[in-house]
């Protein structure tokens, strides 16, 4: 995983690129997660980070990219299945975004104090298989 940090007008812009050979990371429960999903379709591997996102307290998940609902499918499926009882106050935000540009203004338009764009990698790109 491989982290680069800056700051625009007061929020913590911080990208992060990560493969499904590195350990998930773990992020500031306040943060928003805006996800490139391009390379990474391993629905066991999406679950799991899923999974690890929600218990880690975050809420507002934004994807776009070739696996984008994919990735909103499984967070969403994972976040009812981890909390059923979860009122409509408590239930993770997600939403796809089809054209780059949209998610692109829709980070600039964060009020989380915490914004990691994250792009995926697959084992493939790593020279593994």
């Amino acid at each position: 995983m491989i982290v680069d940090g800056c700051k625009m007008e007061g929020q913590q812009i911080i990208e992060v690129y990560l493969s499904p050979k590195d350990v998930i990371p773990q992020f500031h429960s306040d943060s928003e997660l805006f996800i490139v999903a391009d390379n990474i379709d391993d629905e066991e591997y999406i679950c799991r980070f899923a999974e690890a996102m929600l218990k880690g307290g975050l809420r507002h998940f934004d994807f776009t990219g070739k696996y984008c609902d994919l990735w909103e499918l499984i967070f969403d499926e994972t976040d009812i299945k981890m909390y059923p009882d979860s009122t409509s106050a408590d239930i993770a935000l997600t939403m796809s975004w089809k054209k780059r540009e949209d998610f692109d203004e829709a980070i600039e338009c964060s009020s989380q104090e915490y914004v990691y764009i994250i792009y995926d990698y697959s084992y493939k790109q790593d020279g593994k298989e």
